[in-house]
């Protein structure tokens, strides 16, 4: 998830914060990879992963327009750079559950693709939640102490 500009503890928080729901560690990573690859538009890099591209959108303009019109937030940092996929998944996920049926059900399609749109959705309905829970906290902690270690070693 580096390539999707994600530092340690904001991966460990999108995975950990998942699979606490999903139960399915393998379903959960293939998920996350979709997404931050839908977003960057890798569509070479999807087929590649054996994932569907129908209905992707071409350009990156498209996507940010989509995101931005219903949910109001830019996934764009610069003209050439994307917020982490953490960061957009926090800018998206407080104005998901305001959407009507029909644009989440888009915006799900644009961001995880047909084939991982349940997951997403399944933790983007309890996206707050999950990130606030002991959990999550302690497997960064420990994640971030074990980076310490293996840095000074």
């Amino acid at each position: 998830m580096e390539v999707a500009n994600n530092s340690l503890s904001q991966s460990i928080a999108l995975v950990a914060g998942t699979n606490e729901i999903v139960q399915n560690p393998d379903m959960v990573g293939n998920m996350w990879k979709t997404v931050s690859m839908r977003i960057r538009g890798a569509k070479n890099e999807l087929k590649d992963a054996g994932e569907e591209t129908d209905g992707m959108y071409e350009t990156t303009s498209q996507l940010q327009g989509l995101v931005k019109n219903l949910t109001g937030f830019d996934i764009m940092k610069n003209e050439h750079e994307f917020k982490s996929t953490y960061d957009i998944v926090v800018g998206i996920a407080d104005e998901f559950n305001k959407l009507q049926d029909a644009d989440q059900a888009v915006l799900l399609e644009k961001l995880a693709g047909k084939n991982r749109g349940n997951e997403y959705s399944q933790m983007n309905h309890q996206f707050r939640r999950i990130l606030t829970t002991p959990y999550i906290h302690k497997e960064c902690r420990k994640s971030l102490k074990l980076l310490g270690t293996h840095r000074a070693n």
